[in-house]
């Protein structure tokens, strides 16, 4: 997922951050052992969202060390300040995160990837 993200992120805004590099971390934005405040999403449904490519983003290592399982409202401040854009714009389009944004996002993955088949293709398999 990572490499996807990365890749993405390198095709549409020209950024090519080191996959590799312990500076960059995979944040799942529903987090993977979410605190009460995610408790609005129904616990069965967290578990089948949770590593689905729409739920996850890249973000700074130090960035995504002080935001734990906090609530969406405290992420979306951390993703406005992140270098990734694609990370910004979870930020810029999403006010508020569940099953149907994971959802949403996911597919617009997907439709970004359009020119690299490959990519697209492991979004959309992921999907099911």
């Amino acid at each position: 997922m990572r490499y996807i993200l990365f890749e993405i992120e390198r095709q549409r805004h020209g950024h090519d951050f080191d996959v590799e590099s312990a500076a960059y971390s995979l944040e799942h934005v529903l987090p993977e052992h979410p605190s009460e405040a995610w408790s609005y999403i129904e616990e069965v449904k967290q578990e089948r969202l949770i590593y689905r490519i729409g739920n996850m983003t890249p973000l700074e290592t130090r960035i995504n060390r002080d935001l734990g399982n906090s609530a969406y409202p405290a992420k979306l401040a951390a993703y406005r300040q992140s270098g990734f854009n694609i990370t910004q714009a979870i930020a810029e389009h999403y006010e508020t995160w569940d099953e149907q944004k994971i959802e949403s996002r996911q597919k617009q993955l997907a439709n970004v990837s359009g020119e690299h088949l490959e990519i697209r293709c492991m979004i959309i398999i992921q999907a099911c």
